[in-house]
């Protein structure tokens, strides 16, 4: 965590290597797009593991570093595709598919509006946040992108990002 948001610190500065008039690096995009397919790619074995099944208080603690890493990395994805780069689509579409099952994950389990926070009398959860930074990332990436517009299409993206 401590490394994603120095990251984010890096990234987010206008005077920064990843976001100056050359535009992103695009193996940086690429690698984060790897990473977070990765974080919430379904286990490759189909049989459970008893002795590695963590108890339900570390299972809880994932639970929410899972999300804010996440959102982390969608921030940073956030920043660095908002200048247009050429992506590799072998590691962008994979990516495109994973973040939208997470947007449906997440739009199901949280109602409140997303501007919502500061005119609420309840705790904000931990996946506050999410869905408008999946968003900001798959706008970028599909911005002139007719690979990832017609991977958007094909994995029910548009209803994510059309539907509250």
């Amino acid at each position: 965590m401590l490394l994603l948001r120095m990251v984010d610190m890096v990234v987010a500065e206008p005077s920064s290597p990843a976001t100056a008039d050359h535009g992103p690096d695009a193996a940086l995009v690429e690698f984060f797009c790897t990473e977070f397919t990765a974080l919430h790619a379904p286990p490759m074995t189909s049989e459970p593991d008893e002795d590695a099944a963590p108890s339900s208080d570390r299972q809880a603690m994932w639970d929410v570093m899972e999300i804010e890493s996440s959102k982390r990395m969608l921030h940073i994805l956030g920043t660095l595709t908002s200048t247009p780069a050429t992506l590799d689509d072998a590691k962008v579409l994979p990516f495109i598919a994973a973040l939208v099952g997470q947007l449906r994950r997440f739009t199901t389990t949280h109602t409140r509006e997303t501007n919502a926070a500061a005119l609420s009398s309840e705790p904000v959860d931990e996946a506050f946040g999410y869905r408008s930074a999946g968003v900001r990332v798959l706008g970028n990436m599909a911005h002139r992108s007719t690979s990832v517009q017609e991977a958007l299409r094909a994995c029910g993206g548009l209803e994510i990002l059309l539907n509250r």
